[in-house]
This record gives structure tokens, C-alpha cells and sequence, in this order.
């Protein structure tokens, strides 16, 4: 398994985290040992635990946004609008 670890610098040393396990966080005065020890956090964790799917009743919020611009004669226009906006974006070199 391979994940992500955001590495920051702090006043004693390192904090690392592994991304979307956010209690899967440690501090150590080096970069690498903050990677190891973030590591064997994440691997105690994961040992101990399991994932589990459940069906959850009820509506997603998005889903009621579904069709609520079906009869809305400008929402095309917007459309249009966002894709020319994103090409250029695309287009310009210095855009990050």
C-alpha cells in the first residue's frame, strides 16, 4: 500500500502525516524519522483496525441539487462560459 505523507517543518524538527488518516500524525527532529515513525503509526493503526461498508439510508445532499437548473434557459450559457474560462486558463502558460 502506498500513501501520501505531508511533511512539515516545525520548531523542534518534522511533523508528518499520513493524508487521509489524519490521526496517523507524529514529530520528530528529523525528516526521515518522522516518515518512519508516521509509518509504524499508520501500520499499528491499519493491524488494529478494519473497513467495513454500510448502506447508509437517506439522500446525499448533492443529490437534491440534481436537475434544479433543467428549466433554467441561461445555465447552457454559464456552461459555455466555465469551459471558455477553463481553456484559457489551460492555454496560459503562467497559470498554476
Amino acid at each position: 500500500m502506498t500513501c501520501d505523507i505531508l511533511i512539515r517543518p516545525t520548531e523542534s524538527g518534522f511533523a508528518a502525516t499520513i493524508l487521509g488518516l489524519p490521526d496517523c500524525t507524529t514529530e520528530a527532529a528529523t525528516r526521515d524519522e518522522a516518515i518512519q515513525r508516521v509509518k509504524a503509526e499508520a501500520e499499528d493503526l491499519l493491524a488494529k483496525s478494519e473497513i467495513v461498508q454500510a448502506e447508509i439510508n437517506g439522500t446525499p445532499a448533492r443529490k437534491s441539487f440534481a436537475g434544479m437548473w433543467a428549466n433554467d434557459s441561461t445555465f447552457n450559457d454559464f456552461v459555455a462560459a466555465m469551459k471558455a474560462y477553463r481553456e484559457d486558463l489551460d492555454a496560459d502558460p503562467n497559470q498554476p
